[in-house]
């Protein structure tokens, strides 16, 4: 008998369904779990290894195994596997050729079709990406479905569903959160306005919560590990996977212990359920917040929802059907295994027979399903994150003894982020807070890959040099009609002529202006019969050329820590997202409108978003590496083809630092 394989590809673990005839189920990818990690390990020798074999041979190798990578998803620069650069598109094919070629040797023949999962809120640029990553693993014909429609296939195939229900799917996975409404219909489901969610909100911020908790009582044990040391490491590694079951437990158990085994620290830190759900409280409303956002979009009242449907493994946590019934007042659907309904929903949206169109691939999905790609609404909904949502702050609570640990994943994970008391908070001494050693680098540095965007890029480029020729003629003519006196008369005084003013120039920090056009020139200017007319200091600063809607960037600050710039930032407009718009670092010795082009020699320039902690720090530059001439560090902001943006307000948008 013929079988379809559903494929969801998570953040932490991956998980496949078969469907054959009438009936779909899970696949055990592991003779201990039906999932397995989402980790990839490259051997000396070539060889990778996924999964359960891949997570064994990281402890003692870290530097040749890469998790979690989908939050890296679009993101052009590569992660280093012993060295060898591997993009978060190429791991995902890895792992998605070891599940598909796992599933083929149990059956003992491969699947008639294959269908992969996504988050709702990925764009054009991480679709086509998914489909170029679908292509490198070796499918054919395989069916993209987001993971919300495949959470609303597999529940509604249970006929829990009526026709015309609308449901409001809740996905909290391991690495990102989706929020929909979508409708039932007699064919299949249909999205109802724009979904929303958070691309970095998951498991792994809430085992992260537990891990700053469990620190926070070790006086600094944790902070003084040595990473490059293969005891410590392994130590933090084995520290890690104990919160990770500490706040499994806490979905079942009020209270949880997490034994510590550092080289330092012997010993066991309890948590309650009542100090976890403190802690991820602020960061589950705001999850509630944008499934509100996806619920206004769909044009209906959270009366009308005939159900919340719950997916994803995070979404078991009680606090989190707690607080959506009594924000929402409506009934939860929770399903037996929440973490596998997106699985066996893609196996069901596999079931049915998918077409390829030509070109690049992309594939219709089974009749019913609507694509994001149809309709400008669904195609809006492709959008990321929404720009103007707060952080969110994950608020780790302690003893009435310690401290109170902070969380953002917008900001580090410090190890003593603020103090206490029963009466409020009190801000403790910045110079004192450290951050945790949690993750390691982010960013490398280096132009784009020739890849999709490829052609926008450069199409870009030379509408920008176009527009800046322009600018610059613009500013020729103007200086020429105040060297020849086209100005006001009542702003010179009588008899008096307006002194020479040279052609405009192009100028860049830290670089030798360069004339566009040779000086103008004009006869000597006797002196003036008259006193000079007099002006009044302006009181307020001249307003910015720039529209208040520009996408801008302004660096707040640099110090040297470890031994290389770490540069605090602020982006106005927007948030970084490598996929979007992002920034561009570079040397005051580029042009801020030529970063970013395949002219730039690699280690010059870098692309950047957040780092791996969430937070707006840019670590990648190093004094030792400064070029001839640099005097400062600079950043611009670019859209996801790496062209710049607003190259009209380019010299005003761009922001430096002096290095120290």
């Amino acid at each position: 008998m013929t079988y379809s394989l559903g494929i969801d590809l998570g953040t932490t673990f991956t998980s496949a369904a078969v469907h054959e005839g009438d009936r779909s189920s899970i696949v055990e990818l592991s003779d201990r779990s039906s999932t397995i990690p989402s980790v990839v390990f490259l051997a000396d020798d070539g060889t990778y290894y996924v999964g359960d074999a891949a997570t064994r041979r990281t402890m003692m190798d870290p530097a040749r195994a890469a998790s979690q990578f989908k939050r890296r998803f679009g993101d052009t620069a590569p992660l280093l596997l012993g060295g060898t650069p591997l993009s978060a598109d190429q791991l995902s094919a890895h792992l998605l050729r070891s599940v598909v070629d796992q599933v083929t040797q149990r059956h003992g023949r491969p699947p008639e079709h294959v269908a992969v999962t996504h988050p709702a809120g990925w764009g054009g640029y991480k679709l086509e990406l998914l489909d170029q990553t679908i292509r490198a693993a070796g499918l054919t014909g395989a069916t993209v479905i987001t993971e919300p429609e495949a959470a609303v296939l597999h529940y509604a195939g249970l006929e829990r569903i009526p026709t015309e229900a609308i449901v409001a799917v809740f996905d909290l996975g391991g690495g990102t959160f989706d929020a929909a409404v979508i409708r039932k219909t007699e064919s299949g489901t249909e999205f109802l306005g724009q979904p929303d969610g958070i691309e970095r909100l998951g498991g792994i911020d809430f085992d992260a919560a537990i891990l700053a908790f469990v620190a926070a009582q070790l006086d600094g044990a944790v902070d003084r590990l040595d990473l490059d040391d293969p005891t410590d490491r392994s130590a933090l590694e084995r520290l890690r996977s104990e919160c990770v079951d500490a706040k499994e437990a806490l979905s079942v158990d009020d209270v949880a212990d997490v034994p510590v085994l550092l080289p330092t620290a012997q010993t066991t830190v309890r948590i309650t359920r009542a100090e976890f759900e403190t802690a991820i409280r602020p960061a589950i409303a705001q999850a509630i917040a944008a499934l509100q956002r996806a619920i206004a979009s769909a044009g209906v009242e959270p009366a009308e929802l005939d159900a919340i449907l719950l997916a994803g493994g995070s979404s078991r946590i009680p606090l989190v059907a707690e607080m959506l019934t009594a924000e929402l007042e409506r009934p939860v659907a929770v399903d037996a295994h929440p973490k596998h309904v997106v699985a066996l929903g893609a196996a069901l949206a596999a079931g049915t027979e998918a077409t390829v169109s030509e070109g690049p691939l992309r594939v219709t999905p089974p009749a019913g399903i609507v694509p994001l790609e149809a309709g400008a609404a669904a195609l809006a909904a492709a959008a990321a994150n929404d720009p103007t949502a707060p952080a969110v702050p994950i608020i780790i609570p302690q003893t009435p003894t310690g401290p109170v640990e902070t969380y953002d994943p917008t900001t580090a994970v410090p190890a003593a982020a603020a103090a206490t008391t029963a009466m409020g908070a009190v801000p403790t001494d910045p110079a004192a807070t450290t951050a945790m050693p949690i993750t390691g680098g982010h960013l490398a540095a280096g132009p784009a890959p020739e890849s999709a965007g490829t052609d926008d890029r450069s199409n870009r480029a030379l509408i920008i040099t176009i527009a800046t020729a322009a600018f610059l003629l613009i500013g020729g003519v103007v200086a020429f009609a105040f060297a020849s006196g086209g100005d006001d008369p009542a702003d010179a005084a009588p008899g008096a002529t307006v002194a020479s003013v040279p052609a405009t120039v192009a100028t860049v920090p830290g670089v030798a202006p360069q004339p566009t056009d040779p000086p103008a020139t004009s006869a000597p200017t006797p002196e003036p019969t008259a006193p000079p007319a007099t002006s009044t200091p302006a009181t307020d600063p001249a307003p910015p050329p720039y529209p208040p809607e520009t996408r801008r960037t302004e660096l707040t600050g640099i110090s040297v820590v470890g031994g290389v710039y770490e540069i605090t930032y602020d982006t106005i407009n927007f948030e970084p997202l490598i996929a979007d718009f992002h920034l561009h670092f570079h040397w005051n010795t580029f042009a801020p409108g030529s970063v970013g082009t395949a002219s730039d020699p690699i280690g010059e320039w870098i692309v950047w978003d957040l780092d791996d902690q969430g937070r707006k720090v840019f670590d990648q530059f190093s004094p030792d590496a400064i070029p001839p001439g640099a005097t400062q560090i600079c950043a611009v902001v670019a859209d996801s083809s790496h062209a710049v943006d607003a190259p009209e307000w380019v010299d005003d948008t761009v922001s430096c630092v002096d290095v120290i």
